[in-house]
């Protein structure tokens, strides 16, 4: 928490700069190949003049790419300016989801802003994990105050006038840097459908506190028979 009289970067940076739409879903990528453009008006809501760098921070993960253009701006008090977003799919992962990211505006001086994105990859029949939200994108190593991780996992349909459950035998939350797995970092067993929940502290499997920079947390889910289906989200520490 921040003190009194103290100033909160990320609050402050808020307050200067607004972006519309605040989150940008690109659709459903359905060929290898496949592009989807999306628009971010930037404004400059401040009475100073701003300038600003932009980090799609896509790592290219599961062959889906995230750019910006353009990577600078220049903001006068009340001035708007258009940001350009392309996701691109090089090829369809195999029982992915969605994968999800998210593009920052570092205003020079200090603090930022995220944008988060997300790309779905149809999966056929019922998902096995859904629903997936990370509260924050971009945070310090914190016990007291976690970000959290949500996760809706199995399903429940009806098929024939019949309540249907899917549970899972193993759901796993891991994490990456990278194309580095670094451990494991929840597992749970015999998985009722239904939310869920994971406090995200900072830490790694072993208790230390990761170093500043990009990861992601790659989602397991595994049916009691059949082939595992996986998601991933990203996230920077500071």
């Amino acid at each position: 928490g921040q003190g009194a009289g103290a100033i909160d970067p990320a609050a402050a940076v808020a307050a200067e700069v607004a972006a519309v739409p605040a989150t940008v879903a690109f659709g459903a990528a359905d060929e290898a190949g496949w592009r989807a453009v999306r628009r971010v008006t930037v404004t400059n809501v401040s009475t100073r003049r701003l300038r600003l760098g932009v980090d799609a921070e896509a790592e290219g993960i599961a062959g889906v790419s995230v750019t910006a253009t353009p990577l600078r701006l220049g903001l006068r008090p009340g001035q708007k300016v258009e940001l350009t977003l392309t996701a691109r799919v090089a090829f369809l992962p195999r029982r992915l989801g969605a994968v999800l990211g998210s593009v920052r505006l570092d205003v020079v001086g200090g603090g930022a802003i995220a944008i988060p994105w997300a790309v779905a990859l149809p999966l056929s029949g019922q998902p096995l994990v859904s629903g997936i939200r990370l509260s924050a994108r971009r945070f310090r190593a914190s016990d007291r105050s976690p970000a959290v991780l949500s996760i809706r996992a199995g399903s429940v349909r009806d098929r024939d006038g019949r309540t249907q459950l899917q549970p899972l035998a193993l759901l796993d939350v891991e994490l990456w840097r990278g194309r580095a797995r670094i451990g494991l970092l929840a597992r749970l067993r015999d998985v009722l459908p239904g939310n869920y929940a994971f406090g995200v502290t900072g830490r790694g499997p072993r208790g230390g506190e990761l170093s500043r920079g990009a990861y992601r947390l790659r989602i397991v889910a595994v049916p009691p028979d059949g082939d595992a289906q996986y998601a991933a989200v990203g996230f920077r520490i500071r």
